[in-house]
């Protein structure tokens, strides 16, 4: 992945991170900090599961984020999935957090036409590149024969 892809990757990232505490009335240090009361963990382990299962960050990198050990963000996952079986409340959290992030996925899909076409078009233009070059030996092999030089 080239720097400025993994900078609008990163920069895309903290805009979710950022339009996710908005919308929970929420800071990104309360996510961060050790406190365990129930709303702060129960938001802190839903961030930690979309960037993990939704983002496809790696715990690690999910870890660096939240300002967790990689292993706390292994349980945050894991209860998260456990509670979605059960919980109504969870079940509401993901459903708004589905809504944010399904924003992102929109535009990420957006953009992922646009380079699909950009890709085509590359291959296109490889294509008439070659046909040129060809073009140019040819005449520039009829020239030199004309000229009389072998």
């Amino acid at each position: 992945m080239t720097r400025r892809r993994r900078t609008q990757l990163n920069s895309t990232i903290n805009e979710f991170v950022d339009d996710f505490c908005e919308q929970h009335n929420i800071t990104i240090t309360s996510l961060q900090s050790k406190t365990k009361r129930r709303d702060v963990a129960d938001k802190r382990k839903m961030l930690s599961y979309f960037l993990r299962n939704k983002v496809g960050l790696t715990f690690e990198e999910v870890g660096k984020i939240m300002k967790k050990d990689h292993s706390t963000i292994v349980f945050h996952v894991k209860s998260v999935e456990d509670f979605l079986l059960y919980d109504k409340y969870f079940k509401i959290l993901y459903n708004n957090v589905d809504k944010i992030y399904q924003k992102y996925t929109d535009n990420l899909k957006n953009d992922l036409d646009v380079l699909q076409d950009l890709v085509l078009d590359n291959e296109r233009l490889k294509r008439k590149l070659k046909r040129v070059e060809t073009n140019m030996e040819m005449l520039n092999e009829k020239l030199y024969n004309e000229a009389g030089v072998v």
